[in-house]
């Protein structure tokens, strides 16, 4: 099962998301990413793969999804996906 992405983990271009989308639920101390948050090469926003899961109105992000437009790094759609995610808490 995948794992929940979080504010700072990594990119597959080697970027961090940055988590702007909401600001109630962390795990481990961030942010849980939800849909359209970026990374710290600009833009890049994630794209959820789950359906059922919200965090103040967004879908949230797990370490499988991917972006939906490339970023500042001109990293295309799939080149800049998420790559990591928190151990102890799984999405399904």
């Amino acid at each position: 099962m995948p794992k929940a992405h979080t504010d700072g983990m990594a990119r597959t271009c080697s970027a961090a998301t940055i988590v702007s989308g909401q600001s109630s639920v962390t795990i481990g101390g961030k942010l849980w990413a939800v849909d359209r948050d970026s990374s710290d090469h600009n833009a890049g926003n994630l794209l959820p793969s789950a359906t059922d899961i919200w965090i103040e109105g967004k879908l949230i992000i797990d370490e499988n999804d991917t972006t939906y437009n490339e970023d500042g790094y001109l990293h295309l759609v799939g080149s800049n996906d998420a790559a990591e995610g928190f151990d102890d808490v799984t999405v399904y």
